[in-house]
């Protein structure tokens, strides 16, 4: 007499090897299995971030081994050479006014702090001075000092950037506020227009390749 056999679908084979088959809980062993590879896959991924991570910052504070900053009060973090507070004639705050214990005109930190932190740089060489405009006049009363004596001073120093050295630019925004004639608004932004290229080429002219 012939035996009917029937062969054994594909899918039920399937369900036999992942799940019970009597449609029964796992057994404790394989659900402690799915749980230990689960495990070791956020494991992986979260090492796999932080790799990644630490590929994207590693060049960028490589790039750099340097910061110095001019300008007005938006680039302006206190010290010498620049420095409103430090520079204000009679000196008005010693070193820094109330509420400004930062010597920076933000009351905390500005953007040169800010690059500074991202590259994992140090303290910046400041050069700005708060007030200044393109030319050697400030908006501040008791200084004269503008971005013209900014760059005189750097150049007296004798420095010469490199490639490596970052350098913070925050120039133009206070010539406005000399123009009372607003028709005279479109002459007086090309002469701070001029004054600020004639900045920046000093600059360069001076090794700077990396302005931000």
């Amino acid at each position: 007499m012939a035996l009917d056999i029937q062969p054994t679908s594909h899918d039920s084979l399937e369900c036999c090897r992942t799940t019970p088959c009597d449609g029964g809980r796992a057994p404790p062993q394989l659900a402690r299995s799915r749980r230990r590879a689960a495990l070791r896959f956020g494991a992986i991924a979260t090492i796999a971030s932080a790799i990644a991570l630490a590929a994207a910052i590693a060049p960028a504070q490589a790039q750099f081994t340097s910061i110095t900053d001019f300008g007005d009060s938006y680039a302006d973090t206190g010290s010498a050479p620049g420095g409103a507070f430090r520079l204000a004639v009679p000196p008005f705050y010693n070193p820094c006014p109330p509420g400004y214990t930062s010597c920076r005109f933000t009351g905390g930190t500005n953007f040169v702090d800010s690059l500074q932190s991202i590259f994992g740089l140090p303290t910046a060489t400041n050069y700005a001075i708060g007030g200044a405009r393109t030319d050697d006049t400030n908006t501040i009363s008791g200084l004269s000092d503008g971005f013209t004596y900014e760059l005189q001073q750097f150049a007296a120093s004798g420095t010469h950037f490199t490639n490596s050295d970052l350098i913070a630019l925050s120039i133009g925004g206070n010539d406005l506020s000399v123009i009372a004639n607003t028709a005279l608004i479109p002459s007086g932004a090309m002469t701070s227009a001029q004054n600020a290229v004639a900045g920046v080429e000093q600059l360069v002219a001076a090794g700077a390749d990396n302005i931000a």
